[in-house]
């Protein structure tokens, strides 16, 4: 199963610049959650190991059903590095892995298949005053531009 890269979250970007959320002798918590609750009541939960470097953000509704789980591994600086995405049945959807900067900005990130076929990338530009431009390439490596009208009403 394909998705159309315009759908994909770039998910380093959440833990771009991730910081220690509590602290035990000076040193960082070795497992560390936050919680935000969304207008609909849905519930996303992240725990972060600082030690096996990897954060787990599952996405809940209000009643408590899975909607999505992501698995990110982390640098040790806690920068995501990859991530795979579940469904609400926990099967794999995708994977992704990132390539950053030295500003520790992502500047590319790949996407595979469940199987690890590759699906396509995408390419963020980054201008003096930190905007960005995102470009999506196929599989094949193909710059893919988006339709004319899309998104817009008739």
């Amino acid at each position: 199963m394909s998705y159309p890269l315009k759908f994909l979250i770039p998910a380093a970007l959440l833990f771009s610049g991730l910081q220690p959320l509590g602290a035990q002798g000076g040193k960082p918590a070795p497992i560390q959650a936050s919680t935000k609750v969304f207008p609909d009541n849905s519930v996303s939960t992240t725990l972060v190991n600082l030690e096996t470097r990897s954060a787990e953000e599952t996405l809940r509704t209000a009643s408590g059903k899975v909607l999505r789980r992501t698995l990110y591994d982390l640098d040790a600086r806690g920068q995501s590095t990859a991530a795979t995405f579940f469904d609400s049945k926990d099967q794999i959807r995708y994977k992704e892995t990132y390539v950053r900067d030295s500003s520790d900005r992502v500047v590319e990130s790949k996407l595979f298949s469940a199987t690890n076929t590759p699906l396509g990338r995408r390419v963020f530009h980054y201008d003096s005053k930190g905007k960005v431009r995102v470009d999506d390439y196929d599989a094949a490596g193909k710059l893919m531009v988006p339709a004319k009208n899309a998104g817009k009403k008739p």
